[in-house]
């Protein structure tokens, strides 16, 4: 059997009709001429170029090469794809050594795909080539064989993460046509310097930086840049969306007269240190998640620090908040699994929290809750093994701290309980409400004990807890919001003369109730 064949289609989606099943399976060499349409692709290519796999028990992509089709270059060149202007998607890491696109496409991947492609993570693609015509180009992300990209002319749009960490790319030359792109599209490549075409009216580059053609934003900083350490041009105002995303670089100055840094400004970079000066009224979300950071000075111009802002730093030890700062994103600090004291000064008013946080590590030992802040997520750092009793300022009018736990002021309402790998915890007397998500971390917890004071307690539907016994000492059954995934499986311990209510109460029948003795 040949390994290349060169077919012509003079009507699309005919491709089919020119391929036997072997030869799907066992052509290493393509070459496709004529009119190309989405069935080719879907019927077809997809499966030619799909390399087949699977992840194990630790998440790690296992390719499964003897079962997967032997096509390593597809050359398409020569023909015109014809049903829409956006490339579908196919291929799933693909196993293709080389690919020429073909013309009539303006977009390397589909709109609903957002931004994805059949070639991210392949770790064979070594040459792809780029038709004219095309306006948007994206969905090349972790290529790391990946060499020598041309952008056509006429280029208008480079997206989001396009060639991040195509490690191999070594240079890149932006046409003067291109209008939109950011610090991600090139993070983690080979660049030591980035060019860009003079007649360009959008970017300027100064010593291989990508700046807004007024130098008033920094758009891109080139991975690879010789040097460890950089100083900001004065003319900056803004460090735009992902400007320094993968960057090697390990300390920054700032200038002053900066304003605003974008989400993800500074993810993934190795810089250790930072000075954020005190212009800056404005901070993006997720702006240092997987950095080196190990120290940062906040300005006094933010107030609120945004979502996940310090996600998955781990050496990042201490972290003082300033007074300005009124409002803080929960994730923003919960996921910095390094951090080990938290600072918060008077002024902060409002931890939010949106939604519920599996954080799976913390080193948090301390942080102390200031007079002026009025609200809380319920389970607010009960995730730290190392908190084994919260502090609040004495004069707070909004929390206590009764027996280590976080309540309301009167006691009555149970907003965190400290160490969430404890096995056992027995409620405060006094609290008459208790919300899901104050023992949402709680996986190892087999035993809780509710106080006779409570009237109120909210299960969550749908999460399976480790309890094994629940002892409540209120002698009429608490409201129940919700239900407790699992209650069947747990023993209820109410009060003497007290089960044929609680049988018949909403919330508690589903327990195995057995009265206290």
């Amino acid at each position: 059997m040949k390994e290349h064949k060169t077919i012509h289609l003079s009507e699309a989606n005919t491709l089919s009709k020119f391929l036997t099943e072997e030869e799907i399976h066992n052509l290493v060499s393509l070459k496709i001429t004529g009119f190309l349409g989405k069935e080719d692709f879907d019927d077809v290519l997809d499966d030619m170029c799909r390399i087949e796999g699977c992840y194990d028990d630790y998440d790690n992509w296992c390719p499964d090469e003897e079962n997967s089709p032997a096509l390593k270059h597809l050359d398409m060149g020569s023909a015109t794809y014809v049903d829409d202007d956006e490339l579908p998607y196919f291929g799933c890491r693909t196993q293709l050594e080389s690919c020429i696109l073909p013309q009539g496409i303006k977009s390397t991947f589909e709109e609903m795909e957002d931004g994805d492609s059949g070639f991210d993570n392949s770790d064979t693609l070594k040459t792809l080539v780029l038709p004219e015509g095309l306006k948007r180009v994206g969905g090349f992300y972790c290529c790391p064989q990946l060499t020598d990209i041309h952008l056509p002319e006429g280029l208008e749009e480079i997206y989001y993460l396009a060639f991040t960490c195509c490690e191999s790319i070594k240079s890149i030359h932006i046409p003067a046509s291109v209008k939109s792109l950011d610090g991600s599209c090139f993070a983690g490549c080979g660049i030591a310097a980035y060019e860009v075409d003079s007649a360009n009216p959008y970017f300027s580059v100064i010593d291989g930086v990508i700046y807004s053609k007024d130098l008033s934003k920094l758009v891109a900083f080139p991975s690879a840049y010789p040097y460890k350490h950089f100083v900001v041009p004065a003319s900056v105002k803004v460090i735009g969306y992902s400007a320094f995303m993968e960057s090697n670089l390990e300390s920054i100055d700032l200038p002053q007269g900066l304003t605003k840094i974008e989400d993800q400004a500074f993810e993934s970079s190795k810089i250790r240190r930072i000075t954020l000066p005190d212009t800056v009224t404005s901070i993006g979300e997720l702006a240092f998640r997987f950095s080196d950071i190990e120290h940062i000075d906040l300005p006094k111009g933010i107030s609120e620090i945004p979502e996940r802002m310090f996600s998955r730093t781990t050496n990042l030890r201490t972290l003082e908040i300033p007074s300005n700062v009124r409002s803080i994103e929960y994730s923003a600090i919960a996921f910095s699994d390094g951090l080990k004291h938290l600072i918060l000064h008077d002024g902060l008013e409002e931890i939010k929290g949106e939604w519920r946080l599996g954080v799976d590590s913390s080193e948090l030992t301390d942080v102390f809750l200031p007079k002026t802040l009025k609200k809380v997520p319920y389970g607010v750092f009960s995730y730290s093994p190392h908190i084994k009793e919260f502090s609040v300022a004495s004069d707070n009018p909004y929390f206590s701290v009764v027996e280590g736990a976080l309540c309301s002021k009167d006691g009555k309402i149970l907003y965190s309980v400290p160490n969430c790998s404890r096995r056992s915890y027995c409620v405060p007397e006094g609290v008459e409400t208790i919300n899901t998500e104050v023992f949402w971390n709680f996986d190892n917890m087999k035993s809780l004990e509710l106080p006779s004071s409570l009237k109120e307690i909210e299960f969550m539907q749908y999460r399976a807890y480790s309890f094994k016994s629940v002892i409540v000492n209120a002698t009429i059954p608490p409201k129940v919001s919700g239900q407790l995934s699992g209650a069947e499986n747990i023993v209820l311990y109410v009060p003497k003369n007290t089960s044929d209510a609680y049988k018949n109460a909403f919330g508690w029948s589903d327990f195995k109730i057995e009265e206290q003795e």
